[in-house]
């Protein structure tokens, strides 16, 4: 589900162009990114793998958002609650992965002094059900 989740984001394009991504280097990762990389770039990280039932399995993702100017950070957050804060839609991720509901729980912002370089980190929480079909 979680490779399916980022092909997802890595294909809508209004993301992509916010993140100044491309195909080749979407500026999307699973838990870590290169710490030199310069901002804008979503990390994304699994904060809490919750229950499993026969239909649906549940999970909370934490998207972290880093840039360099805290209105490039509210942009692309915005666009991420458009994308995921799903609660009366399906989405089809994959052939066999969906998710069924998705919400947007909870998130904090604050910036980060490297070096000198004030780095904006926005963080969006989203709880998502999700399934597979058989």
């Amino acid at each position: 589900m979680l490779k399916a989740l980022l092909a997802y984001l890595e294909n809508d394009s209004t993301l992509l162009t916010l993140l100044g991504g491309t195909a080749e280097n979407p500026r999307m990762f699973w838990d870590l990114a290169d710490e030199n990389m310069k901002p804008k770039y979503l990390v994304l990280s699994v904060n809490q793998d919750g229950g499993r039932d026969e239909v649906l399995d549940d999970i909370v993702i934490n998207m972290n958002i880093y840039t360099l100017k805290f209105g490039d950070a509210d942009v692309i957050a915005e666009r991420l609650k458009t994308i995921l804060d799903l609660q009366d839609q399906i989405v089809i991720l994959a052939d066999n992965e969906y998710i069924y509901w998705s919400k947007k729980v909870g998130g904090d912002s604050f910036y980060e002094d490297n070096n000198g370089l004030r780095i904006y980190h926005r963080v969006l929480q989203f709880a998502l059900k999700f399934g597979r079909k058989n």
